[in-house]
């Protein structure tokens, strides 16, 4: 009976004890003049540094996705706005047969590089080269995706590069922020073990004994207060910034 218990005890704590502290990194860069930042994709510059009068656009990427049982066309362009700033369009993207339906969502624009010269905040893994002469901001953008309870897919996919020269750029920030929603999961994970570690301790079906209880309640108890204390860590752990600026 005790070794089953015992069995029955390993096969909740052992997955818990695997769980960590995860953290999401993004950043951030603010430049001086946003007319300097060129638009490059896998096969090269898309739109150029440069001051413009008037709307720029460039096609990026034509082609149909998937609608119900039919195809819809589409296609993507790069604009650079006369502030400078730059952003996609895909004026088809968000119709369709499945518009509007839970679980659809298309984007028509999506603003990678303001007028005021701040870039869209991304993954601090897609940015690369700083302190180079010139820093590349990588976005991996959705412009339409289907999600459910059980998975997300994106139909259209966008992955482009904002080149900043350094000499353009103000300062680069950079957040990492524990993962909030993760640690309410372990905090109530690491209650349960707690509560299950304490009903051990007062079970006769660990032992007759207290001294004979006690090594199936630590190994809940123990375990229990490591996820505890990692899911405070996660929840209300403050955010931290790491600014770089160009010398």
């Amino acid at each position: 009976m005790r070794s089953r218990a015992y069995a029955a005890l390993l096969a909740v704590v052992l997955p818990l004890e695997s769980t960590g502290c995860f953290t999401a990194a993004t950043t951030q860069v603010d430049v001086r003049d946003p007319r300097d930042v060129s638009l490059s994709g896998p096969s090269g510059t898309v739109l150029p540094a440069g001051a413009t009068p008037t709307e720029t656009q460039v096609v990026l990427e034509r082609g149909k996705y998937w609608d119900w049982l039919s195809r819809t066309p589409f296609e993507i362009r790069a604009v650079r706005e006369p502030t400078g700033a730059v952003a996609l369009r895909c004026d088809t993207c968000n119709n369709g047969f499945l518009k509007g339906l839970r679980g659809v969502t298309g984007s028509t624009y999506e603003r990678l590089l303001d007028g005021t010269g701040r870039t869209r905040t991304t993954p601090s893994d897609l940015v690369d080269q700083i302190g180079g002469p010139v820093i590349h901001v990588g976005y991996d953008v959705c412009m339409r995706e289907t999600t459910s309870d059980d998975f997300s897919f994106c139909d259209i996919p966008a992955r482009l590069n904002l080149d900043v020269p350094t000499s353009d750029v103000i300062a680069v920030r950079r957040k990492v922020e524990p993962v909030r929603a993760w640690g309410y999961v372990l905090l109530g994970m690491g209650a349960a073990v707690l509560a299950t570690g304490v009903i051990a301790a007062a079970s006769p079906a660990f032992g007759s004994r207290f001294i004979d209880r006690a090594p199936a309640a630590a190994l809940l108890i123990v375990p229990g207060g490591l996820i505890t204390g990692m899911g405070a860590w996660e929840a209300f752990s403050p955010t931290q910034e790491q600014v770089w600026r160009p010398q």
